[in-house]
């Protein structure tokens, strides 16, 4: 497995990662964050971890960051 994925497809596994670690990051910032505005956040981290196959932590805390 390269991290790399097919145009379309989804890695159920980083998905599951990249869920969990949103989830522990605004849970203390802002627990009742407006679904669309999860949504955007959890899809910026997928695509970003998509290239490598792994959450970069840099990446997922200067994504919260922004919408704080």
């Amino acid at each position: 497995m390269t991290g790399r994925r097919t145009n379309g497809s989804i890695n159920d596994a980083l998905l599951q990662d990249v869920l969990t670690r949103v989830d522990e990051a605004i849970n203390g910032l802002k627990p009742n964050m407006a679904i669309e505005v999860k949504a955007r956040l959890i899809s910026l981290v997928y695509l970003t971890a998509s290239e490598s196959g792994r959450v970069d932590p840099e990446v997922l805390n200067k994504a919260v960051q922004l919408i704080s």
